[in-house]
């Protein structure tokens, strides 16, 4: 259950900043953070999301929490994360903000709470500065000695956690001591108002944007939607996202990722298209001396064979690439493919006609907004054969693959015009 939350978590972040992408001063690309520029050397971190200066951490929670005490009580993880992250940023923001999204697993399927966001308000930095300078002092020393005893214990404890069923972890009746370590000076408030806006962009997305691979399965895609089920569980497995986050990670280290600003610059009809789990890459364009940001779409593929794939291997890939970026009006994207040794292996995807491909993603959009609002499956297409095995849509009127087959007419018995 836990690696499933963590799964799913990831899963959220996404939709999150698809839904924040609109509001003004929100940044939704990750970003490094390293304490040696803020005389805090040691300690690195990567934040979520921006909010004009502050920073935002969104977490899954499979609690509900109402009131600072409950979070503190709760989730004393994720706001110490928060507090380590304010104290080595460089911009000594004295605000940020904790988004927790409650959800709680009912017969195998995700259960949504209301959104509940907390201002996390510093009133002395330097002093939160030197307490973290301080923990992380600790833990050094702890690791040293082998004796964890004396950093208390953490929140995973009887919640699956892997050191506790290997019988190494020493956090057995131990409570946590980050509030009393990392609290002083701290004031958590709720924010009804951010909650209010964020709740509604999140519900506001129905249909929301797809992901590419459910662009080319719209029945599956249909009864996700109806059904109320989450309908990235099937086009998100645990080795994609984590190859997709590695190829981010790199962008980032390479300093090629877009930026939020990057992406609000680029087309976006009013169709809600292929938009989400994409990797986005700003590449240089030169023309003589002058050099211009080339964004471009990258689809992400686990790739488990020792050989190196083939234009062949990456071609239901190739087809998402091309429809995100005929989407935004771009003449060209990217599949990236990633072995479990990190090996990369990128295949450019370039549009011979833009108009007419543009013309047909955003019409097949179209047709499954239209089949939702209508309730009608039947104008959308069956979904490709492959996709049906294993499908855990419940409702998807799709027939399966063989009942397909057998209802296809052979071609020599086809009408003719």
């Amino acid at each position: 259950m836990l690696q499933r939350r963590l799964k799913y978590g990831t899963i959220v972040h996404r939709r999150f900043a698809d839904a924040t992408r609109g509001f003004a001063g929100f940044h939704s690309e990750e970003a490094y953070l390293d304490g040696a520029l803020v005389d805090v050397p040691g300690i690195t971190g990567r934040i979520d999301h921006r909010y004009e200066d502050s920073l935002v951490e969104v977490k899954t929670s499979p609690y509900r929490v109402e009131t600072p005490d409950d979070v503190w009580e709760k989730m004393p993880q994720n706001v110490a994360q928060l507090l380590i992250y304010a104290a080595i940023w460089p911009k000594q923001a004295p605000n940020h903000y904790l988004v927790v999204l409650p959800v709680e697993e009912k017969d195998g399927r995700p259960v949504h709470h209301p959104i509940r966001v907390f201002k996390v308000r510093i009133q002395d930095i330097p002093l939160l500065r030197r307490a973290t300078a301080d923990l992380l002092r600790r833990t050094q020393a702890a690791v040293a000695a082998k004796d964890a005893t004396e950093l208390g214990g953490c929140a995973y404890w009887d919640n699956e956690c892997p050191h506790q069923q290997q019988k190494i972890c020493a956090c057995e009746g131990q409570g946590t001591r980050l509030r009393e370590w990392l609290g002083t000076g701290i004031v958590l408030t709720r924010e009804p108002a951010l909650e209010a806006a964020w709740e509604k962009a999140l519900k506001g997305q129905t249909p929301r944007g797809l992901v590419p691979f459910e662009l080319a399965t719209p029945r599956r895609y249909y009864a996700a939607v109806r059904s109320g089920y989450d309908h990235f569980e099937g086009a998100v497995s645990p080795g994609k996202a984590d190859a997709r986050q590695k190829v981010r990670e790199a962008a980032l280290r390479a300093g090629i990722a877009a930026t939020g600003d990057d992406l609000r610059r680029l087309e976006w009809p009013e169709e809600p298209g292929p938009r989400l789990g994409v990797v986005w890459l700003s590449l240089a364009k030169t023309r003589g001396l002058e050099s211009k940001p080339r964004l471009v779409p990258a689809i992400v593929k686990e790739w488990d064979k020792s050989s190196a794939p083939q234009s062949k291997d990456v071609s239901w890939q190739a087809r998402q690439a091309a429809a995100v970026s005929a989407y935004h009006g771009l003449q060209e994207g990217f599949v990236v493919a990633v072995s479990p040794d990190e090996k990369v292996f990128t295949f450019r995807v370039k549009l011979r006609e833009l108009g007419r491909a543009r013309d047909l993603v955003i019409k097949a959009v179209q047709s499954i907004r239209i089949a939702i609002e209508m309730s009608d499956p039947n104008r959308l297409s069956y979904c490709p054969d492959f996709t049906r095995q294993g499908c855990k849509v419940p409702g998807c009127s799709c027939p399966p693959p063989m009942l397909r087959r057998a209802l296809v007419v052979p071609r020599s018995f086809r009408r003719k015009p």
